[in-house]
């Protein structure tokens, strides 16, 4: 597998198969423009994102500290747990070279969304605000539509 897809992966690259790195949703995508189901263009970037950028910030025993008093009887402290997880993820710089990754492939976006494979009109979509300047949490999906 090249870098780019253990980073970033075209929702045409995916399928349900690829679902524990990008999620239902994305791998969803995936089977639908296998069934030649239009679907807006876009990509998603994978788990490995997400725990590479946990890695390099060394984020993992705050989170489970963070998440030690979560009680499932009592959303409100799920909640306020993923509250702070957010901020410390929101907080911390992703790394230059999963950032090269992520932002070079964008610029590959618009052209990929006028591929034949798409058959809808490309719109660009806004950018989250935590892309690409902040963290990812897990997998983040772009679409054009």
């Amino acid at each position: 597998m090249e870098q780019r897809q253990k980073y970033v992966l075209w929702f045409q690259e995916c399928d349900i198969s690829s679902a524990p790195i990008v999620g239902g949703k994305c791998a969803s995508l995936g089977e639908l423009l296998k069934a030649q189901i239009p679907v807006p263009p876009g990509f998603t970037v994978t788990t490995a994102t997400y725990n590479r950028f946990i890695e390099e910030n060394k984020l993992d025993q705050e989170i489970k500290r963070l998440l030690k008093p979560v009680r499932p009887e009592d959303t409100a402290s799920g909640e306020a747990a993923s509250q702070a997880i957010r901020k410390i993820i929101e907080d911390k710089p992703i790394s230059v070279e999963l950032e090269d990754i992520s932002v070079n492939f964008t610029v590959f976006f618009p052209r990929a969304a006028k591929s034949p494979q798409c058959r809808l009109p490309f719109a660009p979509a806004a950018q989250p605000k935590t892309f690409p300047e902040q963290a990812l949490p897990a997998s983040r999906t772009h679409t054009c539509g």
